[in-house]
């Protein structure tokens, strides 16, 4: 009995943790951490395959180098119109693959 109950434990919390997966919100805190001090002087940045749920408003303030960004192949959902502002020179943005429901508005992109 007692080691059924283990059994049972066990099993619920390995469904758990296969169901509930933790959020991976891309800062300006946690680009500094991956990037240092070269990251306002990037031109390209790669964060496909990161398992990024959500991005914080005005995470690339700053980045106007930044030519070429990748996000694809994360888990968004959602993007606010403001998540890009800074990115006064950006020629390619890379969505694709993730679950985006929300359409956003681009023009602070333009």
């Amino acid at each position: 009995m007692k080691i059924d109950l283990i059994i049972l434990v066990l099993i619920i919390f390995i469904i758990n943790s296969k169901i509930i997966k933790s959020e991976v919100i891309l800062t300006r805190y946690l680009l500094y951490q991956w990037f240092g001090d070269d990251l306002l002087s990037l031109e390209t940045l790669n964060l496909e395959r990161k398992e990024i749920t959500s991005i914080e408003s005005q995470t690339f303030i700053g980045m106007a180098s930044l030519l070429s960004l990748s996000l694809a192949s994360n888990q968004l959902t959602i993007l606010e119109s403001n998540v890009f502002d800074g990115l006064t020179n950006l020629k390619s943005l890379s969505l694709y693959s993730n679950r985006l429901t929300k359409s956003m508005q681009m023009h602070s992109m333009i």
